[in-house]
């Protein structure tokens, strides 16, 4: 594979803006990581009851944060056609969409959360889930109301920035869960309440680090303090194309969450090897979507250049790249998921789970997971594409058929009336995820894409 540092579009391009976001989403893994590792030595149920709680209300408010980072899809056209103004302008957009959906993240969402955990956990799980769901309320805000400041510097490919602030989140979340997990240096011992604490607060520091790098801008090139007048047209604009990119995402999440809800009628030892097979899967899933983002960016831009052919070459590129990562991980899955299951061990002789059932069924779905992988490949690389083009609303409806049209009703089906092990249900999972992804590639070559007009002066 041949390099070209000086072709539009080539590999070492879009290198230089997916590597921040790489190293980002590392630092999300070994983050959740230390999460779960800190939570499975104090008790084996705390491990397995974040996953469904943590998932669960990430994925009731992410509608919103997915609409507000969407603000990073308008930011790179304006850069690709040189309105430094209006890329500020479509900044303070963002910002008031998320103030108002900041407000109901804190309010109306942690309620709904904790109905549905109610319904789908065991009582040894549910106490603990919901003193994490009760740590982590603010952080939805908090995640809300940085992806627009995010999106200044990540739309016009400034991604290292947005990467050196999520690495320090991390490495602070990190600290802070070991503090207030085990009550260390003085520190309550809040255990799994102190965990969802611990994201909330680091999640504050990033959010105040963005901002003041956002104001603090050159003025003469952004005028970042200017332009924040509630302006309804243009907050219209980005609920226009950002809202079918919050309901994909929230519909992929749903399903997933819904995915996780339907397990735990199969019992707790099913859970745990979820958790378990999630936590360490991110490994491959948030740096594929690094490498999915920056398609998005660099498309955009390209795009906003009227560069289209260009664009259309960027996810080739990116899949390529994406899919050599996935190699390595899936040789890690098939050769050593014992050792992987085993790192979560519990401390202190356990909490009553039979630990070994939780090894067999983890190592099952880890194989499972790395064939699943390579399917979301082209799911995410190529809806990059449609992301940074406009073409919202096609990747939304895609997105549903898929997830509530196959794998919602397959994954009832298989849970309720025929009780599988747990890697047969990822098996369905994998099937369904390569029909999302033939249908979202199939999109990209229509050219459909092309004939969007996303910004317009």
């Amino acid at each position: 594979m041949k390099l070209h540092s000086d072709r539009r579009g080539g590999y070492l391009e879009l290198l230089r803006v997916a590597y921040p976001l790489i190293f980002m989403s590392a630092s999300h893994v070994v983050m959740q990581f230390a999460d779960r590792k800190f939570l499975s030595l104090n008790a084996t149920a705390d491990m397995a009851a974040a996953l469904p709680s943590g998932v669960l209300f990430f994925t009731l408010f992410v509608f919103f944060t997915a609409t507000c980072g969407f603000t990073s899809t308008m930011v790179a056209q304006w850069y690709g056609k040189g309105s430094p103004k209006e890329c500020v302008r479509s900044v303070w957009a963002g910002v008031w969409f998320a103030s108002g959906a900041g407000v109901i993240i804190v309010t109306v969402l942690p309620w709904i959360a904790a109905q549905l955990l109610r319904w789908s956990l065991s009582p040894i799980l549910l106490p603990r889930a919901l003193d994490y769901l009760k740590g982590l309320i603010p952080s939805g805000a908090i995640m809300c109301l940085s992806m627009p400041f995010f999106a200044f510097f990540s739309g016009r490919g400034k991604t290292p920035v947005v990467a050196a602030i999520n690495i320090f989140i991390c490495a602070a979340n990190i600290l802070l869960n070991w503090l207030f997990i085990f009550g260390k240096c003085g520190f309550p011992k809040w255990g799994i309440f102190g965990a969802g604490v611990a994201t909330s607060l680091s999640g504050f520091c990033g959010l105040a680090v963005a901002v003041g790098l956002y104001l603090a801008f050159d003025q003469r090139k952004y005028p970042t303090r200017r332009y924040r007048k509630f302006n309804l047209p243009r907050i219209g604009r980005l609920v226009r194309f950002g809202m079918p990119a919050g309901m994909q995402v929230l519909s992929d999440l749903g399903c997933f969450s819904g995915i996780i809800l339907i397990v735990g009628q199969l019992g707790d030892t099913a859970v745990a090897a979820c958790s378990i097979a999630f936590t360490v899967n991110n490994l491959s899933f948030l740096p594929l979507t690094g490498v999915a983002d920056a398609t998005a960016i660099l498309s955009g831009q390209y795009i906003g250049k009227n560069a289209l052919d260009v664009a259309a070459r960027i996810p080739g590129r990116g899949l390529r790249i994406a899919l050599s990562y996935m190699l390595l991980t899936a040789i890690l899955y098939f050769g050593f998921p014992e050792w992987i299951a085993h790192c979560f061990s519990p401390g202190d002789g356990g909490d009553g789970m039979d630990f070994a059932a939780v090894v067999r069924e983890t190592r099952w779905v880890l194989m499972t997971a790395a064939v699943w992988n390579f399917a979301d490949c082209f799911k995410f690389v190529c809806g990059g594409l449609l992301r940074g083009a406009g073409d919202t609303r096609a990747l939304m409806l895609i997105n549903l058929f898929c997830s509530w049209g196959l794998v919602i009703p397959g994954i009832l089906l298989l849970v309720f009336v025929f009780r599988p092990p747990v890697a047969v249900v990822w098996g369905y999972l994998v099937l369904t995820s390569a029909v999302e992804a033939y249908l979202v590639r199939r999109r990209c070559r229509t050219g459909k894409w092309r004939q969007i007009g996303l910004v317009r002066r």
